[in-house]
């Protein structure tokens, strides 16, 4: 039996921190025990718009047909506030049925872009339940 295939995504800086990347990390050793899973993470200056571009290059140029489940830990307020952020909004939304999101809560959750509708959302942070918009098809 072939084992289902899991992408993980995260990010790291000095302005971010090592909690994207250290949550991934540690998932994927859990995971790579019954799935076969993979790890990549950006780093990058917040300051200097982090290089987005390297994030949406790799999203638009990457399929994810061969994965089973994309898990992203991307969720930061300078990431989706920058001008570019649509470009990769329009992939996140075409893979949303296969899309497992770690998010932040507020204002620049994932979980609220318009049309898109990730199979799980985790929020690793102590919150007020009303802060989340819960979506029918979401977990």
């Amino acid at each position: 039996m072939r084992k289902k295939k899991i992408l993980i995504i995260s990010i790291i800086s000095k302005d971010i921190g090592f909690g994207h990347y250290s949550r991934c990390k540690n998932l994927n050793v859990q995971l790579n025990r019954d799935f076969e899973s993979k790890h990549i993470s950006f780093s990058g200056d917040l300051k200097k718009n982090f290089n987005l571009d390297k994030i949406y290059d790799y999203f638009h140029y990457n399929s994810f047909k061969k994965y089973n489940c994309v898990l992203i830990d991307i969720s930061n307020k300078k990431i989706m506030s920058n001008k570019n952020f649509p470009k990769l909004k329009k992939t996140l939304i075409k893979i949303s049925n296969k899309l497992f999101v770690i998010d932040s809560f507020g204002k620049f959750m994932i979980n609220n872009i318009n049309g898109l509708t990730a199979k799980v959302i985790m929020v690793p942070y102590f919150f007020d339940k009303r802060e989340i918009i819960f979506k029918e098809k979401t977990k």
